[in-house]
């Protein structure tokens, strides 16, 4: 009688949890699944505009043979692995460090890291970083060429220039974002289970797997990427600095070469859900999981018990200052833009369409300052 009480509840379990899947599911296939299939089956099909022309992998074809196809592919993996490279050794290296500490340090320098999350707007970032560079009385990039006694020029204009500029800004952007994210990601990693202070071997596991999650998320996000090719020069094909996620936009809505585009998206796809089954399958085989742990638990892989803390100490130092130089570089030309702009409200005249009403600093005044201080005094303070 038991055993079949036991087993009745063993179901009603099961049916529960199923239920409260449901939702879920509904939306992922919804939303994810079903969308995936209709771009997968569209680039299958040759399409001008609306018309069905052909069906195949003539669009794949097409792709491939086509020489702009190969030069957005080229700056697109550049972009890969000037993000990879970056979250891939600093934001590390900083955990490492600040593991070294009790809470007096990990706290306020993850609460310092945590700043370029609370900022990071990629229209406005992108915006601000334009506005550098347009040569004026008021940019940045004018006042340094003048300050080196060099004609004022648009540096945006040249292609070779521009490229580099424009993956700079990426690694800079990224920088920022993969140093916040670290913190918060490696140093739960470090924290090991249980009430006693972990061992290097006990937190190596979760550490690399952490890491290799890291990689594979940056891997997946970089091709999707498109707000800052097309605010920087607008997406042309001759700036050289065109994403395969602009380039769909552009084969699809700009030639209503559809199924080209759907052809397009799929190969992103791939990227994404390879990536993806990647990611699930290190956290299922390795067990990664969430633990609650002892606040006041002791820390430090290297230092503890107070031996060699003068490295930690200098190690701790070195990191986090490349880290804020890092972010400040980042978040440079947003600090510019705002105290050179808030005077006349005609400071902009070369980098937007016509005059604008107000001072750029007023719209930051009124827009993003609110945003940023309840950013910074409460949701931040409250999530930690």
């Amino acid at each position: 009688m038991n055993e079949g009480k036991s087993g009745n509840r063993s179901w009603l379990r099961v049916l529960a949890g199923l239920g409260l899947l449901l939702p879920a599911i509904v939306c992922c296939i919804s939303v994810l699944v079903l969308p995936t299939l209709g771009t997968i089956i569209q680039s299958l099909f040759g399409a001008d505009g609306m018309a069905v022309l052909s069906w195949g992998v003539d669009n794949y074809t097409y792709l491939f043979q086509d020489r702009r196809f190969s030069e957005v592919l080229g700056f697109t993996l550049s972009s890969v692995a000037v993000r990879v490279a970056v979250v891939a050794v600093v934001p590390l290296l900083l955990a490492l460090a600040v593991n070294e500490f009790g809470r007096v340090v990990r706290i306020p320098v993850r609460l310092l890291f945590t700043i370029p999350l609370a900022l990071f707007a990629p229209v406005v970032t992108a915006l601000v970083w334009r506005l550098a560079f347009v040569p004026g009385d008021s940019f940045m990039i004018g006042t340094l060429l003048r300050g080196l006694d060099m004609p004022p020029r648009s540096l945006l204009a040249d292609p070779e220039v521009v490229k580099r500029i424009a993956l700079s800004i990426d690694g800079l952007t990224t920088f920022g974002l993969a140093c916040g994210l670290g913190l918060i990601l490696y140093l739960a990693a470090l924290r090991g289970q249980g009430a006693e202070a972990p061992s290097w071997k006990e937190v190596r596991k979760p550490l690399i797997v952490s890491w290799m999650v890291g990689l594979l998320a940056t891997i997946a996000l970089t091709p999707q990427s498109f707000t800052l090719s097309f605010v920087l020069t607008g997406g042309g094909f001759m700036s050289g600095i065109m994403t395969l996620a602009l380039y769909q936009y552009v084969m699809s809505f700009g030639r209503f070469m559809v199924g080209a585009g759907a052809a397009l998206s799929a190969l992103s796809l791939i990227v994404a859900i390879l990536c993806g089954l990647g990611t699930g399958l290190l956290v299922v085989f390795t067990g990664l999981r969430l633990e609650r742990v002892s606040w006041g638990k002791e820390v430090g892989l290297v230092t503890r018990g107070g031996r060699r803390k003068v490295i930690a100490v200098l190690l701790l130092l070195a990191v986090v200052f490349i880290g804020c130089i890092g972010c400040l570089l980042s978040i440079f030309p947003r600090m510019w833009n705002v105290v050179a702009s808030l005077g006349s409200p005609g400071a902009y005249p070369q980098a937007l369409e016509g005059p604008p009403s107000v001072s750029i600093g007023q719209a930051w005044v009124n827009t993003v300052l609110p945003a940023f201080l309840a950013i910074l005094l409460f949701q931040m303070p409250i999530t930690y």
